[in-house]
């Protein structure tokens, strides 16, 4: 890593490692992140929040007990905050709930930005950026309503969005549920996209409905144009804690399910998108004010983003 950039946290069965300027911090001890039921914890609160009832935002918090990690994870953090930001490639299963992780502070989430670096392969050919990514910014807005039970909320949202990036971005704004041929052609007009409605996932693809089926948000034939500079996917994968979504520079999705509710978070990520803020450095801005509710949104969130 060179001196001065982000450090880059590496996890792998058998392997943790630290590069931060120009040093190499291993630990070789045990991990102990929480196990799957972690995720089912999550869910369980997000929807108690939705009925109107209190949930223990502090419970979900991830305080590792073992001295040895704790300063390996105390290093990370020291680095990850002077920075403002850490790069991390996870390889575990279950992955480590790194973004409710909290030592003796606020939890990482609220702290700094996290994103999680995607794989590619060796002989991966790195794709292209969108021919037509000049100018003034395209961004799709998309509220789907096929699936299952309406979702006003999210329908608020995506309005709500639609509106506040009008004045510096190309919108168009999709109150209806796509055919998959209109949604190529949508998503292949696109430099963005938020995405709000049900969903799913299958082979670490986030699905949506399209007519009678569920198919990818962003099919092969739409990513050959290029990838999209940032996907926001506010929507359920059930199925999967993981994606690995093709024909996006940088994806924000949830590991769970999540409610139709409004939420701080939402109102200051969508904000600070329209502002001009990258994704991680919005989901962060949103992981904030998520905090300063005590709300559990920033735990359900991740970015994503390709290697750099």
């Amino acid at each position: 890593m060179s001196p001065g950039g982000p450090p880059l946290l590496v996890l792998a069965p058998g392997f943790r490692a630290l590069y931060a300027n120009g040093q190499v911090l291993e630990y070789d001890g045990p991990l102990a992140v929480p196990d799957s039921s972690y995720f089912n914890r999550l869910e369980a609160a997000e929807f108690e929040r939705a009925r109107q009832r209190s949930s223990d935002a502090d419970a979900l918090a991830w305080r590792p007990a073992a001295e040895s990690l704790r300063y390996f994870l105390e290093a990370c953090e020291r680095r990850a905050a002077a920075a403002g930001q850490i790069l991390i490639h996870s390889r575990l299963d279950p992955p480590a709930p790194l973004e409710s992780l909290r030592l003796d502070g606020a939890d990482w989430a609220a702290q700094f930005a996290l994103v999680r670096l995607a794989g590619i392969r060796a002989d991966a050919r790195p794709a292209g950026g969108r021919a037509g990514a000049h100018g003034k910014l395209r961004l799709l807005v998309y509220w789907n309503p096929a699936g299952g039970e309406a979702l006003p909320a999210a329908r608020r949202e995506a309005e709500e969005a639609a509106a506040l990036f009008e004045t510096r971005a190309d919108v168009r704004f999709v109150a209806r549920s796509l055919s998959r041929g209109e949604l190529d052609e949508a998503i292949s007009a696109a430099d963005c996209l938020c995405y709000f409605g049900h969903g799913e996932s299958a082979a670490g693809q986030p699905l949506v409905p399209a007519g009678r089926e569920r198919a990818p948000l962003i099919s092969a034939a739409a990513a050959a144009a290029g990838p999209l500079a940032w996907v926001a996917y506010q929507a359920c994968h059930v199925g999967e804690q993981a994606l690995r979504p093709r024909g996006a520079q940088a994806f924000l999705y949830p590991v769970c399910r999540i409610a139709d509710r409004a939420t701080a978070y939402n109102r200051a990520l969508l904000g600070a998108l329209a502002s001009g803020a990258d994704l991680s450095r919005a989901a962060h801005a949103a992981a904030r004010a998520d905090a300063e509710q005590d709300d559990v949104r920033r735990f359900m969130f991740r970015v994503q983003c390709d290697a750099v």
